[in-house]
């Protein structure tokens, strides 16, 4: 539950990241302009995984706890993102593919891992 907690949290700092036009330049090959929908579809996504990774954690370690391993979580995630978005920007489609497959397989697997 940790782990998934874990993927649901960057999930959403990186789609969330998703929606300033620099990030979306330096990562996107093409240069075609995204609608209002979607960036909202983005921005609806990215912070419904982070109150999910919130909740994730306050279950399994209740109030007081959750709220820390969740704030420490975020600032960790947010952290290696912002350092990988300013040195590799086109890596950063790559772990979010990973994490989303990452992410579907703790899913289907349910508590074997």
């Amino acid at each position: 539950m940790m782990l998934l907690a874990c993927f649901a949290c960057a999930c959403g700092c990186l789609s969330l990241s998703l929606l300033r036009k620099r990030h979306r330049k330096e990562m996107f090959i093409q240069r075609r302009v995204w609608s209002t929908r979607v960036l909202q579809l983005l921005k609806c996504f990215g912070l419904l995984c982070l109150a999910g990774s919130l909740m994730a954690f306050i279950v399994v370690k209740g109030v007081a706890l959750g709220l820390v391993y969740s704030l420490a979580g975020f600032t960790l995630i947010a952290l290696s993102l912002s350092v990988l978005l300013s040195v590799r920007p086109r890596w950063t489609l790559r772990l979010f593919g990973g994490l989303m497959l990452l992410l579907m397989m703790r899913l289907l697997v349910g508590g074997a891992w």
